[in-house]
């Protein structure tokens, strides 16, 4: 397989992490194991397009991009390998609130929540967990980054 073909192939399994990624944080009931298999499938993805070109190539490229874009590439990068040989993620969970009235319910393909009860009970909140990277003290939503740094691997294959 020629690195272009190989490249590209990886992007496609990348496009699909990332996928499956903004679905499961577009649930209710999130599946965060779910979520962070996918990530990490994400991030290797992005390893192996990156490998298949020369270092040279690649730092030549991403000299030429933007200190924002430049960071994220290579908090990306970094993440990648954090999380493969030594474990321990950078991600920070947050709560999203979703309120759901008495005698109401809200429900998707992961789940119902039926809120029953005293009208003056007031609201049930599901705290749903929303994960984010902080890269150069910015706090950014991993789908978000993610999304942003698969468009640099695909300029970069593509060049």
């Amino acid at each position: 397989m020629a690195p272009t073909e190989k490249a590209e192939k990886k992007l496609g399994e990348a496009r699909l992490c990332l996928d499956q990624m903004i679905e499961q944080e577009g649930l209710i009931f999130p599946d965060q194991a779910k979520f962070n298999a996918s990530l990490n499938g994400f991030l290797a993805a992005g390893m192996t397009v990156c490998d298949q070109f020369p270092k040279k190539a690649i730092q030549a490229w991403k000299d030429g991009l933007p200190q924002e874009q430049a960071r994220l590439w290579e908090f990306m990068r970094n993440e990648r390998n954090r999380d493969q040989h030594k474990g321990r993620p950078r991600r920070r969970m947050k709560h999203q609130k979703i309120k759901v009235g008495i005698g109401s319910s809200a429900s998707d393909k992961s789940g119902t929540l039926t809120a029953m009860g005293s009208p003056w009970a007031g609201p049930v909140t599901i705290r749903k967990q929303i994960s984010y990277f902080i890269i150069e003290g910015t706090e950014r939503k991993a789908t978000e980054a993610c999304s942003e740094y698969l468009t640099l691997l695909e300029q970069m294959v593509r060049r």
